[in-house]
């Protein structure tokens, strides 16, 4: 048990004097009482309000929220559920475009398992540590004795109210955006939730790897765009992606993929020539396996450090389909040839299935 002023709760140790004990009690007995107690009262308020954030967002996807809280009536299996229409209402409500890298944050918030269900559970507990952790850099809400004014309202006025509680929410997303930018761990866990996500992962989940104009999707989201807001795209993506030494790692990659799979090229350039092996159909399956997905997060983020594609060498352990990349950058003049190397070498003969 924490020790308050050098008192734990329960006995307390004789001095001899009569008015000693008394005298002792009161700080370890009413005072953590009286702190604890309001720490409960805000952690229930704060749970309740997310709850009824939760039961909005599910009325605005055509959801039957108020039947998960009656007590004459059975909850229905999506009483506890947002559905496609409901995250997609939610997304406006916050501000952010669904192709943008803004949607996995609040789905890594919230504990999504897929990009089109959200759990109650979820919804409340993710947010709830989310605030929780982040409550210093939030809109604090002055105490009141006498209101039912939600614990994260900044103001009295129930229509302010209202929409705090969404702004709340919008700014915690926007701040965790721009972390993306500066911190390569945050990143890398955003980066691996999107592969889980696209697979459908559910702990019990097996597939093995991402169909490729899935995986483009979510590198778009990841790499396309920098503002926090999701008004706009452009090409980097901060710390593993970026335009480093004049490098454009995301312009490059989705074109090339574009040649090879016909995913990811610029629009009305869905199946560019030359994307076929003679016989109408793609030259490689269209799948990213985990391990490729992985290798891709960390080679852009060396092309930061070094635009020109130096550090990569064939000898290393790089998946085939980022060896092919390479050489089709030096062939197309992307990035220069190393002197003493002409284009096309290094590139491997044969054709495969997969990478």
């Amino acid at each position: 048990m924490p020790r308050l002023g050098g008192v734990t709760k329960g006995k307390v140790k004789s001095t001899g004097q009569p008015g000693a004990a008394a005298k002792s009690r009161k700080p370890s007995s009413r005072r953590p009482q009286q702190h604890k107690a309001a720490g409960s009262r805000e952690e229930d308020r704060l749970l309740a309000q997310l709850n009824q954030m939760f039961d909005e967002l599910q009325a605005d996807g055509g959801g039957r929220a108020e039947t998960a809280n009656s007590s004459n009536s059975k909850p229905r299996s999506d009483a506890d559920e947002l559905g496609y229409d409901a995250i997609m209402s939610y997304l406006a409500r916050l501000g952010i475009q669904p192709e943008h890298r803004g949607a996995l944050v609040l789905l890594d918030i919230v504990r999504a398992d897929s990009p089109f269900a959200i759990s109650r559970a979820g919804f409340v507990g993710g947010w709830a540590q989310a605030m929780r952790s982040t409550a210093e850099l939030l809109p604090q809400q002055p105490a009141h004795d006498n209101t039912d004014t939600p614990a994260m309202a900044d103001t009295d006025s129930a229509a302010a109210a209202d929409d705090a509680r969404w702004a709340q929410q919008r700014a915690l997303v926007r701040a965790r955006v721009d972390r993306l930018a500066a911190d390569p761990a945050y990143f890398a866990h955003v980066y691996e939730l999107a592969f889980r996500l696209g697979r459908g992962d559910a702990p019990a989940h097996a597939h093995a790897a991402l169909p490729m104009d899935v995986a483009v999707g979510f590198w778009e989201a990841l790499y396309g765009y920098s503002s926090s807001s999701g008004g706009g795209s452009s090409s980097g993506g901060g710390v593993d992606g970026g335009n480093g030494g004049g490098f454009d790692f995301f312009a490059a990659w989705r074109a090339f993929l574009g040649e090879q799979f016909g995913v990811g090229g610029a629009e009305g350039d869905g199946n560019p020539e030359g994307n076929d092996n003679g016989g109408g159909q793609p030259r490689y399956k269209g799948v990213v396996t985990r391990d490729l997905w992985n290798q891709t997060r960390r080679f852009a983020a060396k092309t930061t450090e070094d635009g020109t594609l130096g550090f990569w060498s064939e000898d290393q352990a790089w998946p085939r389909l980022i060896d092919e990349f390479v050489v089709w950058c030096r062939d197309t003049g992307v990035v220069a040839a190393p002197e003493g190397r002409g284009k096309g070498e290094g590139q491997h003969e044969e054709e495969v299935d997969d990478y």
